[in-house]
């Protein structure tokens, strides 16, 4: 697997904490212009998302999480009717991408090329 370029480690320090691949990109030093389609042009690169899950479970085996607790903790949220609306509303747009019941789609213009992304939540299942 090719060794990531200062830029495209960068892109994945960023977007470990904003998982926003288009406000990683900016961070990671990409043009304002070009960050929504390089951002997720950089999802789609093979050794970019290995390096984003390593870390990911690094973290998660780290901090002792598993993913049925993040589904049990997001279920409280929605659940709870002393939460505020808004992270209720949130926990159950989570819980629905994580589920796959919900299908996200992206455009993005780059040079006159339209491009739409289609990000599938049920993946987050396995």
């Amino acid at each position: 697997m090719a060794k990531l370029t200062s830029k495209q480690q960068k892109f994945v320090e960023a977007y470990l904490i904003s998982l926003n691949a288009s406000k990683a990109a900016l961070e990671a030093g990409y043009s304002k212009k070009t960050a929504p389609f390089i951002g997720a042009e950089n999802l789609k690169k093979p050794q970019i998302a290995d390096a984003i899950e390593k870390a990911k479970r690094k973290v998660s085996e780290k901090m002792e999480i598993t993913l049925d607790d993040c589904l049990r903790g997001l279920h409280g949220i929605a659940e709870d009717d002393n939460a505020p609306a808004a992270a209720r509303t949130s926990a159950w747009t989570t819980l629905a991408k994580m589920c796959g019941h919900f299908v996200e789609r992206r455009k993005v213009e780059s040079d006159g090329k339209l491009t739409i992304e289609v990000i599938d939540y049920s993946k987050a299942k396995e």
